[in-house]
């Protein structure tokens, strides 16, 4: 998965996210947003487009700027609320990954990805 490479400005519980290149995505689409400075919460987030490159999210209150990576192909999501370890099986001949496989998870879990 490719990210998008972004910056962000959150003003109480809205996010608005710039992309300079343009995002391409459309209003519903689900998006993984890792922020790499500020203090954002990383987490999967419905989008509403703004404009050809911007974007807003509903967030955790919050305030403040910085760069986000933005990650909008998801090929599953899986929703957990606390650490309890998870197995997920893949059925079938698995998946083809060509630009390598990203797993963005809250900041109060962790992952371990096994593939080959």
């Amino acid at each position: 998965n490719v990210a998008l490479l972004a910056t962000y400005s959150i003003t109480t519980t809205t996010v608005t996210v710039t992309v300079a290149a343009g995002h391409g995505l459309a209003t519903g689409t689900r998006v993984f947003l890792d922020y790499t400075s500020g203090n954002g919460t990383d987490n999967i987030y419905t989008i509403t487009v703004t404009g050809a490159t911007t974007f807003t999210a509903t967030v955790p209150s919050s305030s403040g700027t910085g760069n986000v990576s933005v990650y909008a192909q998801a090929l599953m999501e899986i929703d957990i609320t606390n650490s309890v370890p998870v197995c997920v099986t893949i059925p079938g001949e698995g998946i083809v990954a060509n630009d390598g496989i990203y797993v963005g998870v809250p900041a109060n879990i962790a992952a371990t990805v096994f593939y080959g």
